[in-house]
């Protein structure tokens, strides 16, 4: 053992002293130093666990993050794709048969088969031939099935004799007359258009029976056609389809669904009146629900009286078609009453109200029978099927059998449940109770309804959704949020008296909001001795408590430290995510355009790759706005603990959502009445319930805490995203489905923008979890790696695939009088395009030198097909005259037989007036049109009704119309119209000679003739199955395209024959 150093060294005697020195005793402060290293050290961890994530916790987070994405994307896609949606077939179950709740797909599918063999539109002979007859053969074997199960109030009516006219006044004339309609859309107010209607509609009346006593005998009644004042509800579809479509969706399904529905009723009858409605033309403009409803109440534009049994209405049910299978979607509805019938019987909901308000706001151009019903304000619904509907209109179109069972099973429980109710009695009742100056009549009529995934659905008044909006959330959450804070802090303060002894006894609890905010708590990096609380916990910095004093503490009561501490910071967050929400916007527009120009239709055939590369894009910038934030508020305030990121956004992202609600979810949706904004109200609730777990939770410990509550991140994660997110995503997945292979002029990546926009609610949730995970600049790079691979991958598809083809419009014009043919061939695929679709026609020329787009608005000389665009680029149409000029060639010279009655004579009242009868053979669509109105010039068209009496169908002088379209009941039967034209020039006299009795001339007047006015007659011709020899060259075309494209009408008719004569 060495023996120490002596003392007389110089640096002992200066230790030696110190030994003696009591103010500074070495040996003493050898230990202390010891120890303040490891306090030290100690600190120096725990700032780094409160600012550093190892590469392990970040994979973990991204990874947590990822998983909740994959649970919300499967939910999604396992309950929308057509087999999840679409119910299994019941078994044993033979076509034909019935059997108490349970619809029959199999008998349905017997009816599809029969009815879709070929195109039946209105304007062929397979409508009235094969698809009528089959209908009316089916009448008479219900009927006659009813009686034989001893019904006596079932019948049917197989011949409408209804007639109806739809008017339209031109601009000048409701200026005239102060119409307030004046302020519709233009292409509405341009026309002075008359449209003249026969009924061609079917009827079945299933009446209902009513169980009672006489005498304590149990007895049914049966409501019969002969008994007033009863109430029924009408079940309608229509039977034509389009000319170049068999009619499988729209509406064949429709057809065959009820035609099961009515044998269901007849042997399972429900209390009140059933009324069967297949009506006809509705492909042409919804004419058979027209001529069945007759004028609206107070309408001066319809004329008719519509059906007798139209009394007896008081609600309705509309069965459609506007895609090519998948399920059946509630999409519109007039009363929420209505539809929570719907919602509570129907065994597979599927309803959307986005729908609802796009029609109301005329967003979508297409229509249904649906609105001739609201017009006569019936409360109804409106059901169709929507996927696939680039097949929608084609020959391809199909429906499967699994389709028709769900659109059955939920509108036969629909029946059931809403006729053995006292709905319809009580209908008109329950609306006369609303007082008319009361906020809830303001939106009479206007609701709420989605289901989620098809298992489940709400449904309520628009009233009662804006006060639970303004109310229950909008006040509800505020009051939340401070019982939660004054929960958090009587559960911090009963552990800190269980434990006896507090962890750091210079800083005793005290009773405050700040108390529980300012909470200890552990991240998921590890336990935190520093106190670091949700909110903020940095040296010198606004929420900085450490080493605050007693005195401090009780002054943070104060109404200052309050809004200094918490509504700074949280503000100053929700401004962020407010910032961070714009630039999204920005950037979706950016990619949405610059997607559109370089592959524009990719949508067309791969829409959910464009999500997956725009949720991408919009990950990428959060995380690097996050990381912008981040890094200047660290150079502002200091460095940002990982647990007070995270937290704080959550907090903002409950207030942002909070103040959505209010704002948008209440007062937008208020203003225009519309229930599609329903997503804002489960993003601010989840958001909200989020925001209140977090206070919670992060009350739980005092100090070391429990073990797991650092993996709390995880359930406010799942809370604020996985139900929202699933809600938000579904609404996506149905507009998708709805629209992704829809055509919208001048679109330049609307399309592509609201999808975008959809998504930014869903990807706004990750913005916690990604503040905790920092690695910021390895997350951004993996982010526009995978973002620049996607979008390099979507320009390169291609958009239309035998799956999801585009289309080719054609239209083929032939003129009678001067034997001359041309034919229109159009597509709405892009620049580009036409020539891909026409290359391989053998009767069409692609010019090969460049030629003036000018010349292409000539008449065609030839089958050259010169490209023109149309409608800013977004379609290209050519017109060329076709190798053979039909109906001439096949022996109809004259299709349509024009004569005059009654020549044009020239009355008292100034008015010229014709009769003119026309007979089109295998017709019964034609149109007529004079010349419209010029100063000091009116001419007007007046309809010959063709009833029995003979009766002119008079047209009030005062509505001047200048084109007539007629749809008749019967095949080539003549028809006559009145022409009148008034203001014509007066006869002038001329010099003239001639020779007198004394042999020399002398000047007599003679008569100008006038300028004669032209008059058009067109009639339409679509039947291309059973007439191939007009439908040649369409026929040609037809064959020739390519696989990934459809032929459509480009005018609704395929081809027409137009005759000029001279009035």
């Amino acid at each position: 053992m060495n023996s120490p150093p002596p003392i007389t060294s110089r640096a002992n005697r200066r230790r030696a002293l110190s030994l003696d020195n009591p103010s500074t005793p070495l040996l003493g402060s050898i230990g202390r130093r010891r120890s303040d290293r490891r306090v030290r050290d100690e600190v120096l961890q725990r700032i780094q666990r409160m600012h550093v994530v190892s590469r392990t916790q970040c994979f973990t987070m991204y990874s947590v993050l990822a998983l909740v994405y994959l649970a919300i994307i499967g939910a999604v896609f396992f309950a929308r794709r057509p087999e999840g949606v679409v119910p299994a077939l019941p078994e044993d179950f033979p076509a034909y048969e019935t059997l108490p709740g349970t619809f029959n797909p199999y008998t349905a599918w017997e009816h599809l088969e029969a009815i879709t063999k070929e195109p039946h539109n209105f304007n062929t002979r397979a409508n009235t031939d094969v698809t009528k007859k089959y209908i009316r053969d089916q009448f008479k074997d219900l009927a006659a099935e009813a009686i034989a199960a001893g019904r006596r109030n079932v019948r049917y009516e197989d011949q409408d004799n209804t007639t109806w006219a739809r008017i339209y006044k031109s601009k000048q004339q409701r200026e005239e007359e102060q119409d307030p309609s004046t302020t519709l859309a233009q292409d509405t107010l341009e026309r002075e258009l008359v449209e003249y209607v026969q009924g061609d509609n079917l009827l079945m009346w299933v009446g209902g029976v009513v169980e009672s006593e006489e005498d304590g005998v149990p007895v049914k009644i049966e409501i019969d056609v002969n008994q007033p004042n009863q109430n029924a509800l009408l079940v309608s579809s229509h039977f034509d389809s389009v000319s170049t479509s068999n009619g499988a969706t729209d509406d064949g399904g429709g057809v065959a669904v009820m035609l099961a529905l009515i044998r269901h009723f007849i042997h399972h009858p429900v209390q009140h009146t059933i009324i069967f409605f297949f009506n006809n033309a509705e492909e042409e403009g919804l004419m058979g629900a027209g001529s069945f409803m007759g004028a609206p109440p107070n309408s001066n534009e319809d004329l008719g009286d519509g059906h007798p049994w139209k009394k007896f209405i008081r609600a309705v049910i509309n069965l459609e078609g506007a895609g090519s299978g998948g399920p059946s979607l509630l999409f519109r509805a007039s009363d929420p009453n209505i539809v929570r019938h719907y919602a509570d019987n129907a065994p597979y909901p599927h309803a959307s109200a986005f729908a609802n308000s796009a029609f109301d706001a005329r967003l979508i151009h297409s229509d249904t029978d649906y609105s001739i019903y609201k017009q006569h304000n019936l409360p109804g619904l409106d059901i169709a099927f929507y996927h696939r509907r680039s097949m929608y209109h084609t020959i391809t179109d199909w429906l499967p059998i699994e389709s028709l069972h769900h659109m059955g099973s939920n509108v036969q429980a629909t029946i059931t449940g809403m006729c053995n109710s006292g709905y319809l009695d009580l209908l008109h009742d329950s609306i006369g109770l609303q007082a008319p100056l009361s906020p809830r009549s303001w939106f009479a009529g206007k609701g709420v309804f989605y289901d989620v995934l098809g298992r489940t659905m709400f449904s309520t008044e628009l009233w009662t959704s804006l006060l639970v909006n303004l109310f229950g959330l909008g006040l509800g959450l505020p009051i939340l949020t401070v019982v939660s804070i004054y929960v958090g802090w009587a559960i911090k303060s009963r552990k800190e008296r269980r434990r006896g002894t507090s962890p750091e006894p210079q800083r005793a609890p005290t009773h405050s909001l700040r108390s529980v905010l300012d909470s200890s708590s552990i991240s998921q990096l590890g336990h935190s001795d520093e106190g670091y609380t949700p909110l903020s916990q940095r040296s010198n910095s606004l929420f900085d408590h450490q080493g605050e004093s007693g005195e401090h503490h009780r002054g943070s009561h104060s109404r200052r430290s309050i809004v200094r501490r918490y509504v700074g910071p949280v503000a100053r967050t929700t401004f962020l995510i407010a910032l961070i929400i714009a630039l999204d916007l920005g950037a979706i527009a950016g990619l949405s355009n610059g997607l559109y120009n370089a592959n524009p239709m990719v949508r067309f055939s791969s829409p959910w790759i464009v999500i997956f590369g725009f949720s991408i894009a919009l990950l990428f910038l959060n995380t690097f706005l996050v990381y912008l934030f981040t890094v200047i508020e660290t150079a502002i305030w200091g460095p940002v603990p990982i647990v007070r990121g995270g937290n704080q956004w959550t907090f903002a992202l409950g207030v942002w959502w909070w103040l959505v609600v209010i704002f948008i979810g209440t007062g937008v949706a208020g203003w225009f009445k519309t229930g599609a904004l329903y997503g804002t109200t489960v993003l601010a609730l989840f958001s909200g319930a989020a925001g209140l777990l977090q206070i919670l939770l992060c009350s739980w410990t005092v100090s070391e805490g429990v073990e797991g509550v650092g993996y709390s991140w995880v359930f406010i994660l799942v809370t604020s995203l996985l139900a929202p997110g699933i809600v938000v995503l579904d609404l996506l997945a149905v507009l998708i489905f709805f629209s992704h292979q829809s055509m919208i002029q001048s679109d330049f990546g609307l399309m592509y923008f609201m999808y975008g926009t959809a998504l930014i609610p869903i990807t706004l949730g990750a913005i916690p979890t990604i503040s905790r995970a920092r690695n910021f600049k390895k997350a951004l790079l993996l982010e526009l790696l995978a973002g620049l691979v996607i979008f390099w991958f979507i320009t390169q598809l291609d958009p239309y695939t035998a799956e999801s083809p585009t289309s080719l419009y054609y239209y083929q014009e032939y003129n009678q009088t001067s034997k001359t043919s041309a034919v229109t061939v159009a597509t709405d695929s892009g620049a580009g395009y036409l020539h891909k679709l026409v290359k391989d026609i053998p009767t069409i020329r692609i010019p090969t030198a460049p030629t003036d787009e000018s010349s292409a608005s000539s008449p065609p000389v030839d089958n050259s097909c010169v490209a023109v665009t149309l409608l800013d680029g977004f379609m290209e149409q050519c017109i060329y005259k076709p190798e053979r000029q039909v109906f001439e060639d096949d022996g109809w010279v004259q299709p349509i037989h024009v004569d005059w009655l009654d020549p044009p004579t020239r009355g008292v009242d100034g008015w010229t007036e014709g009769r003119l009868q026309i007979q089109a053979l295998e017709t019964r669509m034609c149109t007529v049109r004079i010349p419209q109105t010029s100063v000091g010039h009116e001419s007007q068209l007046l309809m010959d009704a063709l009833t029995d009496e003979g009766k002119r169908f008079e047209t009030p002088l005062n509505y001047r119309p200048k084109t007539l379209n007629v749809f008749l009941r019967e095949w080539n039967r003549p028809w006559s119209i009145t022409i009148r034209v008034k203001g014509l020039p007066q006869d002038t006299p001329d010099e003239g000679d001639e020779e007198g009795d004394e042999g020399r001339k002398k000047k007599t007047p003679s008569h100008k003739k006038r300028e004669p006015i032209g008059v058009q007659v067109v009639c339409q011709y679509d039947d291309w199955v059973a007439s191939p020899g007009y439908a040649t060259e369409y026929n040609t075309v037809r064959t020739h395209i390519p696989e990934w494209a459809r032929m459509r009408t480009h005018t609704g008719h395929l081809f027409s024959v137009g005759v000029d004569i001279e009035f």
